[in-house]
């Protein structure tokens, strides 16, 4: 029978957004509970933990059909390099382009991803299965010009789209030495349609790899810049 405490949690809640295949996959101890639900609302919910693979915001930018449309996955909104670069990026493009920003996790600066995108979608995982209706739906309702994708910690974006024909971009800003499991850059080099460093050291680094040396004799070397926020 139904537990009298989940009842009450359920009904003073009812607009929640749940899944329970992805909260106990993220969260498994969640399993000796006798409700994933009730777990959530009484416990995950508090402590901010994710009920659903994404929200989805409406940005500040307003969507203009006579631009293309570009989107930039960064790994998280933290007030850190890549993620700092993606929003500067995003700043920029949107000058000439919609702008759709997904976000694998979240950070201070998510407000400030708001400002300069038409949509914002912000993941609460890198499962690439969990992640797969996130990029469907965007590329369902959205024709991309290309995809950005802001460093290898975003890299699950990539076979994604492009076996959806859509072109891809990647930004390295990390050593290959340096990358765990080192597989990550390979197969990410490997499934980008256009590789670019932001160092000529860390491209150095990366061709000492056989697996991604003819992948990249095409790649470019782009100093990132100044970053702003």
């Amino acid at each position: 029978c139904a537990h009298p405490e989940k009842s009450k949690w359920v009904r003073c809640f009812p607009t929640l957004l749940f899944n329970k295949s992805f909260y106990i996959q993220c969260y498994p101890e969640v399993r000796r509970y006798y409700g994933a639900y009730y777990h959530f609302v009484r416990h995950g919910y508090p402590e901010g933990r994710a009920g659903v693979v994404y929200h989805e915001h409406n940005g500040q930018q307003p969507f203009d059909e006579k631009k293309e449309t570009v989107l930039l996955v960064t790994h998280e909104a933290s007030r850190t390099g890549a993620p700092i670069l993606t929003l500067n990026l995003a700043n920029q493009l949107n000058k000439s382009f919609n702008v759709i920003l997904v976000t694998l996790a979240g950070g201070e600066i998510l407000p400030f991803f708001k400002t300069a995108c038409v949509k914002l979608f912000h993941a609460h995982t890198r499962d690439a299965i969990l992640l797969a209706p996130v990029f469907r739906h965007i590329s369902t309702h959205y024709k991309l010009h290309y995809c950005l994708v802001n460093s290898i910690e975003a890299a699950v974006a990539l076979p994604l789209f492009s076996r959806q024909f859509v072109p891809t971009l990647l930004l390295i800003h990390e050593f290959y030495s340096y990358t765990w499991p080192s597989e990550r850059m390979v197969h990410a080099v490997n499934w980008a349609h256009q590789t670019v460093f932001s160092s000529q050291l860390t491209r150095t680094n990366a061709m000492q790899n056989l697996m991604m040396r003819e992948a990249l004799q095409e790649s470019l070397v782009l100093p990132q810049g100044k970053c702003q926020i």
